[in-house]
């Protein structure tokens, strides 16, 4: 079997499992699933006690996104000093 011939037979399997749309252009947003979006909580049906205490567990979560912003602009920031020089 030639290269030729091993990579016609390649491309048909490809293809048969992976047909071409008449839209064949890569869509960026098929290559990662969507993140699924959270839905706000009922706050009507909350007590006083349970807001103060989602208030808290927000404020953490917050405060978790900020540290790890930080690390991550850390991370480029020391990688940028690397292909700088």
């Amino acid at each position: 079997m030639t290269a030729t011939s091993r990579s016609v037979i390649i491309r048909r399997i490809w293809f048969s499992v992976f047909p071409l749309s008449a839209n064949s252009a890569m869509n960026p947003d098929d290559l990662d699933p969507p993140r699924p979006t959270l839905k706000p909580l009922d706050l009507q049906q909350m007590s006083i006690g349970e807001l103060k205490d989602y208030i808290v567990a927000l404020e953490a979560e917050a405060a978790r996104a900020r540290d790890m912003i930080a690390k991550k602009e850390a991370h480029k920031s020391g990688l940028a000093g690397l292909f700088k020089s």
